[in-house]
């Protein structure tokens, strides 16, 4: 069993058509305590699914990112086998607020949540997610989050050390008043990862206020931060300046 547990996905599969103890072994549901079906995303399709899902009794880290074929099924799935889910990632597939509010209700014991680019989700769909209070990683990034709702779920995972808002609409969220309610709220974040043009304050509360924050990734901000110390290191991905950039650098220098 040891060796079997280091095989991936696909191997194991195939150990079923070798003989019939290979065939027992490898539907052992302890050797799909980690499903990651994103690298197959493009040659599996429901129906072999299905044939993976009566192993997935223990399941505790799931990868269905990209796999978009399945978006209508992962509500009911994690109904029978979502319960000890410490990680779900879901990036880029058309969930609905109904699959959202099931992981509220059955998946508590969150620790990682990914929802990257998940369009069909709308800020009432993002208000089930206050009921998780465990989350370490958030991806909500290319989503229709709003501040309000973000504030909310911070409040609630008070262990949040990775967040990612990149991508998220502007006039939605505000960037600012986001670092701000993590300052408050979430002392321990290593890292955040959003897409703003950000002011002075940002840069204050970044530097003097999140003291454990070693990766803050900014796109559209301001390349010189001369001032900005933090406890490890400051990188700023530019892809566009404007005027407000060459205004907050002034007061920045």
């Amino acid at each position: 069993m040891i060796i079997l547990r280091k095989l991936d996905l696909r191997s194991l599969c195939r150990m079923n058509g070798v003989n019939k103890r290979f065939n027992n072994l490898a539907q052992d549901h302890l050797l799909y305590t980690s499903v990651n079906l994103e690298s197959y995303y493009g040659i599996i399709n429901i129906k072999a699914f299905y044939y993976l899902v009566p192993r997935c009794k223990y399941l505790r880290r799931l990868n269905f990112s990209n796999c978009d074929w399945i978006s209508d099924h992962v509500g009911t799935f994690l109904v029978s086998y979502g319960s000890l889910l410490t990680h779900l990632k879901l990036a880029r597939l058309s969930i609905n607020n109904n699959t959202i509010l099931t992981i509220s209700k059955i998946c508590k014991n969150l620790k990682e949540l990914d929802l990257f680019n998940c369009y069909s989700i709308t800020n009432v769909g993002f208000s089930y997610l206050e009921n998780l209070k465990f989350l370490e990683y958030l991806n909500v990034g290319k989503t229709h989050i709003t501040t309000k709702t973000l504030y909310k779920i911070l409040r609630r995972n008070i262990r949040m050390r990775h967040l990612l808002i990149r991508g998220t609409y502007e006039d939605l969220l505000n960037a600012d008043e986001v670092l701000i309610e993590l300052r408050n709220s979430c002392p321990d974040l290593e890292s955040i990862s959003l897409e703003y043009t950000l002011t002075p304050m940002s840069f204050k509360f970044t530097s003097k206020c999140i003291n454990a924050l070693t990766d803050f990734i900014a796109s559209g901000c301001v390349q010189q931060t001369s001032s900005v110390q933090l406890s490890e290191r400051l990188l700023l991905v530019i892809f566009s300046f404007r005027s407000s950039n060459q205004h907050l650098v002034a007061q920045l220098s």
